[in-house]
């Protein structure tokens, strides 16, 4: 996607959080559509579209209500079902608390920890951002703060997140992308 789309669908999406729900949401987009003389795409699923091919898509009676429609709509263009979010998140009226360190090593599961923290904060408020204090905290509470080497890790964090330890995180696509692969590789702890 080019830095010009990326741009513009920021600024879309930003727009659009100011309506009230998906029927308010569907009648901009088709409206926009319109003044550009486009009409809306004629599929019987418009959304399969929209997710791509291969891509499985999350049946909405299979989301939690506790969940954000932004949450809801990354689950489902990535692929990932409510049953892996229930491995290794809580979710209640009071928000999204991540429950489960995945990786090999405390480094890696530093940065699971730091990506899932991420992903709970979307599935809570809708925005993929959170402080450090909070994922500390998280790393803490799971095992994998590594007092000795955590400020090394935050330096190997690549692409997958935007900001600082002094102003807070945030996930970028790519990191988006790298949650929901971690999220689809956990498979029930159950018989």
């Amino acid at each position: 996607m080019s830095n010009k789309i990326a741009s513009g669908v920021t600024k879309l999406v930003a727009a659009l959080e100011a309506l009230d729900g998906p029927e308010e949401r569907r009648r901009a987009i088709l409206a926009a559509l319109a003044v550009f003389g486009e009409s809306a795409p004629s599929l019987p699923n418009a959304s399969n579209e929209l997710l791509g091919a291969g891509k499985r898509e999350v049946p909405v009676a299979e989301v939690a209500a506790d969940i954000h429609a932004a949450g809801v709509a990354w689950m489902k263009r990535n692929g990932v079902p409510q049953e892996n979010i229930d491995q290794v998140f809580h979710l209640d009226g009071d928000g999204v608390s991540v429950l489960a360190a995945i990786g090999r090593g405390k480094s890696s599961q530093t940065i699971n920890t730091y990506l899932l923290t991420g992903v709970a904060s979307l599935l809570a408020n809708g925005k993929a951002e959170f402080t450090d204090e909070l994922a500390r905290k998280n790393c803490e509470q799971l095992g994998c703060y590594d007092v000795n080497n955590h400020g090394k890790t935050l330096k190997s964090f690549d692409n997958k997140f935007t900001g600082s330890k002094n102003l807070g995180w945030k996930l970028t696509v790519p990191g988006l992308a790298a949650a929901a692969t971690l999220l689809k590789s956990v498979t029930s702890q159950e018989g």
